[in-house]
């Protein structure tokens, strides 16, 4: 699925880059919080698994216009969530399983990471691309049995989709 067409795709599959060839265009963000156990759930013992999905809701390609008004370049906003999910052992005898879920805003700017500029007019056609996601880091610890620190980093990255000319 290609998100820049859809322009919303929840559940995106995740697919990092085999080679540093692939990627055309990229930045990194992280989601860095510290998330709390809902009052009305009990505390927690100790994270017995998590999960997470990531969604990305928006794309908007922002088009740099300098001098005369003309585009000379543009950079890719790109805006998600993701969904993390907590299964725990209580700390109290009652119910010891429990979940929780959090959903996180995240947003990224696309450019040249390379030489830290516009991506060039020339590749402004976004329909050139594919846009893919890569989680290179996802750390979830206790801190105490009602908070969790959660990190992740998130690489977003542009591919050029290769055209058959058979």
């Amino acid at each position: 699925m290609n998100c820049l067409e859809s322009k919303v795709c929840c559940e995106i599959k995740e697919i990092c880059p085999k080679d540093h060839n692939d990627i055309a265009y990229y930045t990194q963000t992280i989601v860095n919080r510290e998330l709390s156990i809902p009052e009305h759930k009990p505390p927690k013992e100790k994270i017995l698994s998590k999960n997470y999905q990531i969604c990305i809701t928006k794309t908007k390609p922002i088009y740099i216009k300098l001098g005369c008004g003309k585009v000379t370049g543009c950079k890719l906003l790109v805006a998600g969530s993701i969904s993390v999910g907590v299964e725990y052992s209580a700390a109290v005898p009652e119910q010891n399983v429990h979940y929780v879920h959090y959903d996180l805003p995240f947003h990224g700017l696309i450019m040249d990471e390379d030489c830290g500029r516009p991506i060039p007019k020339q590749d402004c056609d976004l329909n050139k691309f594919d846009l893919f996601v890569c989680t290179e880091h996802f750390q979830l610890d206790q801190i105490n049995p009602r908070q969790l620190r959660l990190v992740v980093v998130l690489m977003l990255w542009l591919k050029r989709k290769h055209h058959c000319e058979c």
